[in-house]
């Protein structure tokens, strides 16, 4: 099994982030659909990683020390490719998807609350 450490996660990051980039940009379905280049990159990657673990191979271990910042840095500049203007020409269907993302939302945390609770 390969260990990445601190900085080889990162570097790693980096190649999987802009081979995300090469997918999107060669696959027009994907950037026609607007599916981020990091979510494409890391879905090779957590597919490649699987089917090792799935024949019994672990073949790599990343350091997950920067995990969480860089969850919430991705999670959070995901908005910045919204505008009003493109809000507007989505129209309701917008809306629809408010309201039901906010819905699950909302159930997922009292899901969630209720299974640690019980």
């Amino acid at each position: 099994m390969i260990k990445l450490d601190f900085v080889s996660t990162l570097a790693s990051a980096g190649l999987v982030l802009f081979g995300g980039y090469a997918l999107v940009r060669r696959l027009p379905v994907l950037a026609r659909y607007n599916v981020p280049a990091p979510v494409v990159g890391g879905l090779v990657v957590a597919l490649a990683v699987t089917g090792m673990r799935l024949v019994g191979h672990d073949a790599v271990a990343f350091d997950t020390t920067l995990q969480s910042p860089l969850m919430i840095a991705f999670f959070t500049s995901i908005g910045f490719g919204a505008s009003v203007p493109l809000l507007r020409k989505g129209g309701l269907a917008v809306v629809v998807f408010l309201l039901l993302a906010t819905a699950i939302a909302v159930l997922q945390n009292v899901v969630g609350a209720a299974v640690a609770a019980g």
